[in-house]
């Protein structure tokens, strides 16, 4: 039997688990300044001559930035013929559908090995270490330009990957990376907020006549029933929304502002009782553990598969991303790359080209619930009339009239448009990035 990923009866750590319980662990991870240093990024230490070009270049949307090329990092050449594998994919755990994988390994006769990480320190030191070689890796996009300065990420071939054409034209040419140089997008999703309405009784019309939709976190009706991820910079987020709309600046470097979102932290703390959870939005909510969470699009969108009795209680989800009014709210994508090391490079840039095909794409998106972001998508339709040949995989009933449960959580489904009015947390210099890991630590220390 094939379970979803969400659901109990198969329930295993995600992607974004892993990092939410290493931080709320207080597991021991190497410092930003430390993965920088391993990077290339050490301003303390020896520079070769062309040291400029061993800094990451942060871009942002307003300073698209085109990534730094070496010629001891080359491309591969065209027209190379794939190597006999087995391919080894580097990503995080229950990321990435299995049978998608061996639809990839029956179409190129090549065996698939699916390894994973807890976090983006714990990968970049184990590939420092050179105790494994993977082909394809999976970084968020503020680590690309690390790992591009530290050159253990390879510049792609295009010529090996003509399904790019399938991605928006935004994606095809990000900020973080133009022209897709050393990385392609692999999901995207964006920061909102998720509720239960039989224990926070309202609408999404109710949060945009209040005027800022954010200060519903901090409403003492809903004492006990609240929750925020566990990840700094998406928590301090929230505080800085609430104070600021659609002014935020995600990415400021200004202390009194870190403190600011700091101190509404504590404040939510002290109205509601907030927790910073792991599971929150994609099985909190749905459960009934919680009324409201901060929640990305991708986790609600598997909230049906948490429900005890989805017939009932899929209809009380709510997702509602404030950005599309006009108040301000966070958007994100993450990425595929291939390391320098990789001993099947070819193969892996076929890789990436099979899963930029749409019917593989969405395939996937099936399963994971995060979404791809293809031209061929029609948010208005996805969910009622699935993908040709996907079998309805987005209309599962739940005993409930078809595609019905989902009316209610199609603001899950990110659209291009949504591209042009989300905010983008970028990377940051270690010095601003400790000013926000610091301010998040003091929130939990109470």
């Amino acid at each position: 039997m094939v379970y979803h990923p969400r659901d109990p009866a198969h329930r295993t750590v995600s992607r974004r688990d892993f990092l939410r319980k290493s931080l709320a662990a207080g597991v021991a991870l190497p410092t930003s300044a430390a993965i920088l240093a391993a990077c290339g990024d050490d301003p303390s230490g020896p520079q070769d001559p062309g040291a400029d070009d061993q800094i990451p270049r942060f871009g942002s949307l307003d300073n698209p930035v085109t990534l730094q090329t070496y010629d001891d990092n080359p491309p591969i050449d065209s027209n190379l013929e794939p190597e006999a594998g087995p391919l080894v994919i580097y990503n995080w755990e229950q990321y990435m559908w299995k049978q998608v994988l061996n639809d990839f390994s029956k179409e190129f006769d090549v065996e698939v090995k699916y390894e994973t990480f807890y976090n983006m320190e714990q990968a970049i030191a184990k590939f420092q270490s050179g105790e494994v070689d993977y082909d394809v890796f999976f970084p968020t996009i503020d680590y690309v330009p690390k790992l591009v300065a530290g050159k253990l990420i390879q510049p792609l071939n295009h010529d090996y990957m003509p399904n790019i054409k399938n991605l928006w034209p935004v994606m095809q040419d990000p900020y973080y990376d133009q022209g897709s140089q050393y990385s392609v997008p692999y999901t995207i999703y964006h920061t909102g907020m998720c509720w239960r309405t039989d224990i926070v009784p309202v609408e999404p019309e109710d949060l945009v006549a209040s005027g800022n939709p954010y200060e519903i976190f901090w409403n003492e009706d809903y004492a006990g029933q609240v929750g925020i991820y566990d990840a700094y910079r998406e928590a301090l987020s929230l505080g800085m929304y609430r104070d600021h709309l659609d002014e935020t600046d995600l990415n400021t470097d200004d202390p009194a502002v870190i403190e600011a979102a700091r101190d509404r932290l504590i404040e939510l703390n002290e109205l509601v009782g907030v927790k910073t959870t792991i599971d929150g939005a994609y099985a909190g909510v749905p459960e009934g553990k919680f009324g409201l969470h901060q929640s990305w699009s991708g986790d609600i969108q598997a909230g049906p598969w948490y429900t005890s009795d989805p017939k009932k209680e899929a209809p009380l989800l709510r997702y509602y991303w404030p950005a599309r009014d006009g108040f301000g709210g966070t958007i994100d994508n993450d990425t595929y790359a291939i390391p320098t090391s990789a001993k099947n490079p070819v193969l892996a840039h076929k890789f990436l080209n099979f899963m930029l095909d749409e019917f593989n794409g969405i395939k996937n998106w099936t399963w994971v619930g995060y979404q791809v972001p293809f031209s061929a998508v029609d948010e208005e339709t996805i969910f009622e009339e699935s993908y040709p040949g996907l079998k309805g995989w987005f209309s599962w009933d739940y005993g409930a009239p078809k595609g019905e449960h989902w009316n209610n959580l199609k603001p899950t489904i990110v659209s291009e448009a949504d591209f042009d009015i989300g905010k983008r947390a970028t990377g940051l210099p270690v010095e601003v990035d400790e000013l926000w890991s610091g301010a998040y630590a003091e929130f939990k220390s109470g």
